[in-house]
């Protein structure tokens, strides 16, 4: 639930009553409403409508998205966002070493933002738990993408995204 006199107010991910978890948003921010749809099913992330843009902006986020990305495997996604944001179509593989330590992504792709198309290629490697490197040095949880670190253990989405 979203209620301040500076950010709006609303709800963001409301169960809808289905068999199918299918979450709901209707949020009035400051210069724009939030309203969305959005499930998994079968693996498969599906989500539809304008999305949060932050509390300033002048307009939120048209976005119509699908996306499959298991633990390990094949993944893949298609995103359309609007107004200017990035849209992307792009495939890959992950796979896990180390006893499932460490879990490995390559992705490629093309994406579109302001009319400028260019074909990308995205690569993670996430560490889960304690990794021992040698002896003296051990990395626990650490989570890098590109040039970020984060604690992510283990690294997946909420079961409702």
């Amino acid at each position: 639930m979203l209620v301040t006199p500076s950010d709006g107010f609303g709800v963001r991910a409301f169960p809808l009553p289905l068999t199918q978890d299918i979450r709901f948003t209707l949020a009035k921010r400051p210069n724009y409403w939030e309203y969305n749809l959005f499930t998994r099913y079968q693996g498969v992330l599906i989500a539809a409508g304008v999305f949060d843009n932050g509390a300033t902006a002048k307009t939120g986020i048209p976005r119509a998205e699908m996306t499959y990305d298991p633990y390990t495997g094949v993944q893949w996604s298609a995103k359309w966002q609007g107004a200017g944001y990035h849209s992307k179509v792009s495939v890959g593989y992950a796979f896990t070493v180390a006893n499932n330590k460490v879990r490995v992504l390559n992705n490629v792709g093309i994406a579109e933002q302001k009319g400028v198309v260019a074909p990308y290629t995205q690569s993670e490697v996430t560490a889960r738990d304690t990794l021992k490197l040698n002896s003296a040095t051990s990395v626990r949880g650490v989570a890098t993408h590109g040039c970020t670190l984060s604690r992510r253990s283990p690294p997946r989405r909420p079961a409702w995204i």
